[in-house]
């Protein structure tokens, strides 16, 4: 038999877990991350226990949607609140496809409860900064279709940029820091990097430490994520560049640097 066994109880065991989850995360008591900032059960706790116990996994796009829809006639703090933990638990490609679908919510008197949302995508994000780049550009892709409220659209663009470039400096490794600009996120199997050249997020690659990175990148290749080797930047001299020229004339031409 070909057919592939499913074990016995596997729903049952699935939603057990999810519900332990949410149990342990409302039940944990004081402030671990901060006195400024609140904890999941502060946050959450509020929401009825049939939508903080239900199988996202099956039900949760459904439930966007009929808020996101609910939304349209009724413009109440309570549904965005419902919205924010949707974006907190669902997966992140998910709800990005969601916001791009649901534009109703870009209305300009609702843009805190959406940044709201937004903020709460990164957070549950496996890729925080991919996330937090994807949607500063759906952000400025939508300053240029809604002119009465570009402003607002493009300064929360350049927030978006600027907390991903504040994620990157938490990273105190320079090959870590590489590496995590190299390595596929799960949004569209494209790095951060290529995130932000398909998005032209200037503001994000002209990052210092990002240009150090893809300086020593065109002059060294990627041996520099040796972890046994120390991360220098090359001094690019006129001796230095003529030998790129003289060794490697085809890679040096059609490097940023070349160009």
């Amino acid at each position: 038999n070909d057919e592939v066994k499913i074990p016995k109880y596997l729903h049952f065991r699935r939603y057990r877990t999810h519900v332990k989850r949410i149990i342990d995360r409302t039940n944990t008591e004081g402030r671990i991350y901060g006195k400024s900032i609140k904890t999941y059960g502060e946050r959450f706790s509020d929401l009825p226990e049939i939508l903080l116990y239900c199988d996202l996994n099956e039900f949760g796009t459904a439930l966007f949607q009929f808020v996101s829809e609910s939304l349209k006639s009724k413009m109440r703090k309570a549904l965005w609140h419902i919205l924010e933990w949707l974006a907190l638990e669902m997966p992140t490609n998910e709800i990005l496809s969601l916001l791009k679908k649901h534009t109703h919510l870009l209305s300009k008197h609702e843009l805190s409860n959406y940044d709201a949302v937004c903020k709460a995508t990164m957070e549950g994000s496996k890729f925080p900064i991919a996330c937090a780049l994807r949607l500063s550009a759906f952000m400025y892709k939508r300053a240029l279709i809604d002119l009465s409220n570009q402003k607002e659209f493009t300064k929360k663009g350049k927030q978006y940029v600027e907390v991903a470039r504040k994620l990157l400096k938490e990273i105190e490794s320079d090959h870590l820091f590489a590496m995590l600009l190299m390595i596929p996120t799960d949004i569209g199997h494209s790095n951060v990097i290529e995130i932000a050249l398909n998005y032209d997020l200037k503001d994000f690659l002209e990052d210092p430490r990002i240009v150090r990175v893809f300086n020593c990148i065109w002059f060294h290749g990627y041996d520099f994520l040796d972890p046994d080797s120390s991360f220098a930047e090359p001094e690019i001299k006129v001796d230095t560049v003529f030998d790129k020229i003289r060794q490697t004339p085809g890679r040096f031409f059609f490097s940023a640097f070349g160009k």
